[in-house]
């Protein structure tokens, strides 16, 4: 099989891209031989207090957890017993994600794991450079320091605001989109801007693009790879 460019649009804090960790792992694991990966970080969530008027994110985390378990229902992740606070923005999560991409890619991957379980296991998002390091303090192989240094750095925050913008120009294949099963990847209004539901991943290789967005089981990712991956009759017997 060529090649192939995967684009994944995520965030930390996205409870269904939580449920698609291990989808999307097995996926790398199977065939990330052929697998260019690159992962855009969304933020999710900028400002809660704007994009959440009527809720507190000190004292609110019920009515959170509570549209958590309606998710898990479907992907089966775990939810935390309690959730201690709402993040108030997960871009300095963002920014920490992509500052761990300087350490190496299993680095990069520990880290994003590890920010996602702190909010979804342990119930304390790290939305503060102190709650990061708390999240990430025992990560094997991470250089804290530098990660802390490289989170706070001109070329991250400059890095995490163009994946923002890029995630608030949605393709045209998820604007609408309607499909079975409680989220089928339509793109979300997000102010005055439309933007990828999480996680969407945009799949291009000789056989074409596949745009594969929302919850989606291993077979619908693999064959949206192996699609993607096809080549054509004409390229066979070239």
């Amino acid at each position: 099989m060529s090649r192939i460019t995967v684009v994944e649009y995520t965030d930390p804090g996205c409870v269904w891209s939580w449920g698609s960790e291990p989808q999307l792992r097995w996926l790398r694991d199977t065939y990330g031989d052929q697998l260019d990966w690159r992962r855009v970080f969304g933020v999710q969530v900028d400002d809660a207090s704007r994009s959440f008027p009527d809720r507190d994110v000190d004292t609110d985390g019920d009515r959170w957890r509570e549209d958590w378990l309606v998710v898990a229902e479907t992907t089966g992740a775990p939810v935390p017993e309690r959730l201690e606070w709402f993040h108030r923005s997960t871009r300095p999560a963002a920014e920490a994600a992509r500052a761990a991409e300087a350490q190496g890619p299993e680095i990069a991957d520990r880290v994003l794991l590890r920010l996602r379980e702190a909010v979804f296991v342990g119930g304390r998002p790290a939305d503060t450079p102190a709650r990061i390091a708390e999240a990430l303090a025992d990560v094997p192989g991470l250089d804290l320091p530098r990660l802390l240094t490289d989170a706070e750095s001109g070329a991250v925050k400059a890095s995490v605001q163009a994946d923002f913008e890029e995630t608030r120009r949605p393709h045209p294949a998820v604007i609408g989109r309607t499909g079975p099963g409680p989220n089928p990847g339509a793109a979300r209004q997000d102010g005055d801007h439309l933007r990828y539901s999480f996680p969407t991943l945009i799949i291009t290789g000789p056989g074409g693009e596949q745009v594969v967005s929302g919850w989606n089981d291993r077979d619908a990712l693999e064959a949206a790879v192996l699609a993607a991956g096809a080549r054509s009759t004409a390229d066979t017997t070239a």
